[in-house]
């Protein structure tokens, strides 16, 4: 498979989550343009005179939003997930390794947990097995963890809260 097409495939995921961000933002806008949330005004209690805002009524979140929401997050996550395993697959052709099944199944874009640049090293060399040193240099380099890459980091929290 040649570097293009690996990374049409990776595209089309890339493609199928802003397909649900752009459903997300469509549902979000009715939701809001529904004036879901009433504020209300009354005297505060503590200062004559002056008013207090509240919510006094709150319509629920539609069903759909956080569906979508959690499908663009799977699609996204899902998209780097496909990135790794790519480069683990020219990895091991460049450099004649053959990973066990177990190995494969643990293959996957490091996003760690942690704050900790070490505890980050140690997490990840199990998800880019087979990848040559090149790559996981520069998967290195954006910090995917707690502290490092907050935006990654966060997409993961997210994606895992999801399912």
């Amino acid at each position: 498979m040649t570097a293009n097409e690996r990374i049409g495939l990776i595209r089309v995921k890339v493609a199928r989550a802003y397909h649900h961000i752009e459903q997300l933002e469509g549902r979000i806008k009715t939701f809001l343009d529904s004036e879901p949330y009433k504020v209300g005004i009354k005297p505060h209690p503590e200062l004559p005179g002056a008013t207090h805002h509240y919510l006094a009524s709150a319509k629920p979140v539609v069903r759909g939003i956080p569906v979508i929401a959690g499908e663009a997050l799977q699609q996204t996550r899902s998209a780097l997930d496909h990135l790794a395993w790519h480069l683990v697959e020219i990895g091991c052709a460049k450099q004649g390794i053959v990973l066990s099944s177990t190995e494969q199944k643990r293959i996957g874009f490091p996003i760690i947990d942690t704050d900790s640049p070490t505890e980050y090293e140690a997490s990840r060399k199990r998800k880019v097995k087979g990848m040559t040193q090149a790559a996981v240099d520069v998967i290195d380099k954006i910090k995917p963890y707690k502290g490092g890459n907050d935006l990654l980091w966060k997409l993961n929290q997210l994606n895992n809260i999801d399912k």
